[in-house]
């Protein structure tokens, strides 16, 4: 199996977190999909490069809405931060050594990791993968300088 194929076959198993120490990460989550499905409407539907002055009105809806996205994904960003240094959160490296593997990893050990590696992450009390690290969140992850260990 490629790393496309793991990588859409983990995508799968994504989903919500009903453990009541993830409620909060669970619908900054929700609105987060929300906004970027609103969006990705707008991407789909303004000619960015080209603007029509009536579509001003349109433009200033989607940068409002591009700006409340971005900072729900900030939030959620540090709410990850914030859930894996209290233990709620748990990480799990994805390595191919002739199959894919699956093992669990400190904040720690993620500073050494390269942003291309793939790593989920799984509530600690119920094991449900709530989301996999892209780069960008990887590296915000990183930065914060976690300690907590596993």
């Amino acid at each position: 199996m490629t790393k496309e194929e793991y990588l859409q076959q983990l995508m799968s198993k994504n989903n919500y977190c009903s453990c009541p120490q993830l409620s909060d990460l669970s619908k900054l989550r929700k609105e987060s999909e929300k906004l970027e499905k609103i969006c990705n409407e707008f991407d789909s539907t303004l000619d960015f490069e080209n603007p029509k002055k009536e579509d001003l009105d349109i433009l200033l809806d989607y940068l409002s809405t591009r700006k409340k996205f971005e900072a729900n994904i900030e939030k959620y960003n540090s709410q990850l931060s914030s859930l894996l240094n209290k233990g709620y959160l748990k990480l799990n490296l994805h390595t191919y050594k002739g199959s894919w593997k699956k093992r669990k990893i400190s904040t720690k050990y993620l500073e050494k990791l390269s942003t291309k590696s793939l790593v989920t992450i799984n509530c600690a009390s119920c094991n449900q993968q709530i989301d996999i690290l892209n780069s960008y969140e990887f590296i915000g992850v990183q930065k914060k300088g976690h300690t907590h260990k596993e």
